[in-house]
């Protein structure tokens, strides 16, 4: 799995196009560098390469020499794309509607094979199964991706044959997830909730809006206040490039993503309650602002995806200090310097020969850059010490699941786990079984008032036993697994008012960063007022 943070969007992002690695025979890893970008040529160079390798029929089951069914036949593809379109309509079951037995792999196999398939990649998967391992046959790879063929089909087909069949397969599961017939309602995931052992609660930034933190991608979000910085692209201000380059540009912005105080949502409550009742498997969080560590979820429970201004470090010397020391600049917009660092950095500016980046001897928040590898934590618990086999139920909060890999999670948890999503914007390149559309905390107290769990916190205004269809401020209207809440007229007129005073307040935000960077005297000042906006 490619670890570093990616701005790039999941849809936008080949799924066939993976690194090769040493799994790659030779000559297969020949044609694959030599060619890139033909990635259907490179995953069939594999597949023949396997199918032209002496495979022991007996181990795999299959048929001898002389029953194999002529390669050279016109119609043998054709015939085994249709007995695989008909294996996508037994799922979850053991024999065909006529009673004829399927091949079923253990659900612990499958969970296994699909997640080595999402993490490593098709090209090393195939390569990985086809011709290093060859732990389980082409037949067993096709029943563990989703396609159950009847034993007479695997017995009437070659193994190199139903090993060509495996690019087909990949492509579904890489695929936008298809969803399962249960759940669809709110009282299904309410049971759901109640039953399941191992929950991952995904967060992102939706869960903090209430507390007047900014998300990021929303209309209002903290990248459409950052439009007037002029920035090429607002997610720069979070590239790491650009912060050794000239990390006044992150300070001037980051006082808001910095929580104001110790306060948490109701959400972040719900998350810990889960945990209290041994439900919560973990929490992995797209978020950096460190709530939950003040909502008093235990750190073996937390995976901080993208890191938190929880400790911050010292671009120079690396040394580390607890992020609270430094709350204090980042809130007024300056650039938090390491005294240990301070004479060089001096001996540097007065230097005028002198070569060094302005993020010399600078402190930095741990938080996961653009272009920064996400903390090793992140993959070893969810595939290394097995949360995504484990997981029972999945749970994404506040987040547009478009920054990857932690986005990838919804797709590397097993394929039978039930997929619940909350937040104000739909996910619509993905499919979820339920999604609530509103705001994380009034749909958090929702499912609590159903649960009969009493949330204690001082933000709730959900009175127990209100009617399922309403929520303070609206109403609640769904079908077919999609639940919106929608606000009263006059709850609409208060959010446009507000989203003004958002708007109006990042144009004097902007207009005050620019306005600090013109009378830096830093010697970069020029060069990065021209980065930030060509016309100054």
């Amino acid at each position: 799995m490619d670890s570093k943070r990616l701005k790039t969007e999941p849809e936008e992002v080949d799924e066939f196009a993976e690194p090769i690695d040493e799994l790659m025979p030779a000559q297969v890893a020949e044609s694959i560098v030599s060619n890139p970008n033909n990635q259907d040529e490179h995953l069939l160079s594999i597949l023949n390469a396997s199918s032209d390798d002496d495979l022991d029929q007996d181990e795999r089951g299959s048929h001898s020499e002389e029953e194999e069914v002529d390669d050279d036949e016109d119609d043998w593809q054709d015939e085994l794309i249709e007995e695989m379109e008909k294996a996508l309509d037994y799922k979850g079951e053991s024999q065909t509607p006529d009673g004829v037995p399927l091949l079923v792999m253990p659900a612990d196999i499958v969970k296994q094979i699909r997640t080595d398939l999402f993490t490593s990649g098709p090209l090393v998967f195939t390569a990985k199964y086809l011709i290093q391992s060859r732990e389980y046959s082409p037949a067993e790879l096709l029943s563990s991706l989703g396609f159950r063929l009847p034993l007479p089909v695997v017995e009437k087909y070659s193994s190199s044959q139903l090993a060509l069949m495996l690019q087909i397969a990949m492509r579904h599961v890489l695929s936008k997830r298809q969803r399962l017939d249960s759940p669809r309602t709110i009282d299904q995931v309410v049971e759901l909730i109640k039953n399941a052992k191992n929950i991952i609660v995904l967060t992102g930034a939706g869960i903090s809006t209430s507390l007047g933190i900014p998300d990021f991608r929303s209309d209002n979000g903290l990248y459409a206040q950052l439009e007037h910085l002029g920035l090429t692209d607002p997610q720069e201000v979070f590239d790491i490039n650009l912060f050794r380059e000239d990390p006044r540009i992150f300070y001037s912005i980051a006082r808001k993503v910095l929580p104001e105080s110790t306060k948490y949502s109701p959400t972040h409550r719900f998350i810990k309650m889960l945990d209290e009742r041994g439900k919560l498997l973990r929490n992995y969080t797209q978020n950096i602002d460190n709530l939950e560590h003040y909502a008093g979820l235990a750190p073996e429970k937390l995976v901080q995806c993208h890191g938190s201004f929880g400790t911050a470090r010292c671009m120079s010397c690396s040394k580390q200090i607890p992020g609270e020391s430094i709350y204090k600049e980042i809130r007024e917009g300056i650039v938090p310097k390491c005294p240990d660092c301070a004479k060089k950095r001096k001996r540097m500016e007065d230097d005028e020969n002198a070569y060094g980046d302005e993020s010399f001897g600078v402190f930095k928040p741990d938080i996961t850059f653009f272009g920064e590898a996400l903390p090793d934590r992140f993959e070893d618990m969810l595939v290394k010490q097995g949360d995504a086999r484990n997981c029972d139920l999945l749970i994404c909060l506040g987040t547009s699941l478009k920054v990857a890999p932690v986005s990838e999670i919804v797709k590397i948890v097993g394929y039978d786990v039930p997929q619940i999503y909350i937040s104000r914007t739909p996910a619509r390149h993905l499919n979820f079984d339920v999604s609530m559309l509103g705001s994380c905390d009034q749909a958090i107290e929702l499912l609590c008032d159903l649960l009969q769990w009493p949330i204690d916190h001082e933000m709730a205004t959900r009175p127990p036993g209100m009617d399922q269809n309403k929520y303070p401020g609206g109403t609640i209207a769904g079908e077919d697994g999609v639940y919106k809440f929608i606000p009263d007229e006059q709850e609409v007129k208060e959010e446009v008012n507000q989203e003004k005073s958002i708007h109006d307040a990042a144009e004097e935000a902007a207009e005050a960063a620019i306005e600090a960077l013109e009378h830096s005297s830093a010697p970069s000042a020029a060069t990065t007022l021209s980065h930030l906006n060509p016309a100054l």
